[in-house]
């Protein structure tokens, strides 16, 4: 009669040992495709606010000195002169429009240079504010970039493609030579996602836009 024999103490633990090193290599596998995936996540997101506050900040510069027929076109007075439905300089951008139903519309987006957030602008007033200033109290202003999870910065060089003469530090602006064509140009940098580099994800964001009205 044949004896069953089964594994000695040695070969179970060899056989253990080897189990755990599988598992261990399994386990490093999964969370380095979770973490890749977490990454591509962060980076979709980044890529999303960055069309979607350039898109913004485009579409109400479009509008600007929008007025239906036989209406007076909305203006602007900045520092005690009448600058027109749009007025750009530096971090600073206000225009104004009228809405469907006649009633005037001032709006401004601002770049911080303490936060380094860009806000939007939006009157609590009848008549236009004369500054771009979050302490002025006739906006109402309200951040449309989290600084805890990306910066904006002014860029350090000039729109490409643009005309001579225009600046290479200022965020909005108009071009230098063609009236109606209009520059947004900042750099925006993650605060949670890196590169293969280990460097912080970042984006030279440059859009010319062209008003309608």
């Amino acid at each position: 009669m044949n004896k069953q024999r089964g594994f000695t103490l040695i070969e179970l633990m060899v056989g253990l040992t080897i189990g755990l090193i599988v598992m261990a290599g399994v386990l490093k596998f999964l969370s380095s495709i979770l973490q890749a995936n977490t990454e591509s996540v962060k980076q979709q997101k980044f890529e999303q606010t960055v069309h979607a506050l350039v898109g913004t900040i485009a579409a109400d510069i479009r509008r600007a000195g929008y007025t239906p027929l036989g209406q007076a076109v909305p203006t602007l007075t900045v520092g005690g002169v009448n600058v027109g439905s749009f007025y750009a300089n530096g971090n600073c951008l206000l225009l104004t429009y009228r809405n469907p139903d006649n009633t005037i519309a001032y709006r401004g987006y601002l770049r911080d240079d303490a936060t380094k957030a860009i806000y939007v602008l939006k009157s609590v007033l009848a008549s236009p504010p004369s500054s771009c200033l979050l302490s002025d109290t006739a906006w109402n202003p309200t951040p449309v970039t989290d600084s805890s999870l990306l910066t904006v910065d002014a860029p350090t060089t000039a729109p490409p493609s643009s005309s001579s003469g225009t600046l290479a530090n200022a965020v909005f602006q108009a071009d230098a030579a063609f009236t109606k064509l209009k520059w947004i140009h900042f750099t925006l940098t993650s605060a949670n996602v890196t590169t293969q580099s280990g460097d912080y994800l970042s984006r030279d964001v440059v859009a010319a836009v062209t008003l309608r009205n």
